[in-house]
């Protein structure tokens, strides 16, 4: 665990090491549950959910992360979407409204890795914290 200033919200934020050799930051003062291949964070009426999976072809080749993107992508069907992409980390996200607030429901892979992401928040203005959040996941071998 890795702690450190975020200077433009003057909050402190920690990076924590999730399973598979992903990671993720978020601020300090959020409770966490590590069940060995998932990992939650909660505060106030704000819930971070990750999974991550190894993902293989047929053959046990690993597979290339514009593949696991595209099928992982097909179950997105709502109307308001995130996408992003640095180098070799690409995802999407999708906005839903849950019945007491809303749900980015997200996912964030490398090459023969994937992250899904599940973040709950009561008040929509919390939108871009989520994306922050979301976008934060990263992978040991990003630049491979």
């Amino acid at each position: 665990m890795i702690i450190f200033k975020d200077h433009q919200m003057e909050n402190e934020k920690v990076k924590f090491y999730l399973s598979n050799n992903w990671s993720i930051i978020i601020e300090t003062d959020y409770e966490q549950i590590d069940n060995g291949d998932s990992w939650q964070a909660y505060k106030d009426e704000q819930i971070i959910y990750v999974s991550t999976l190894k993902i293989k072809d047929k053959y046990n080749k690993v597979s290339p992360v514009g593949e696991i993107r595209d099928i992982s992508k097909k179950k997105f069907v709502g109307k308001k979407q995130f996408s992003f992409e640095e180098g070799q980390r690409l995802g999407a996200a999708e906005l839903n409204r849950i019945n007491k607030g809303w749900q980015l429901d997200a996912f964030m892979c490398t090459n023969g890795n994937l992250a899904i992401c599940v973040i709950n928040f009561k008040d929509e203005t919390a939108l871009n914290w989520a994306l922050d959040v979301w976008k934060s996941l990263s992978h040991d071998n990003d630049g491979e």
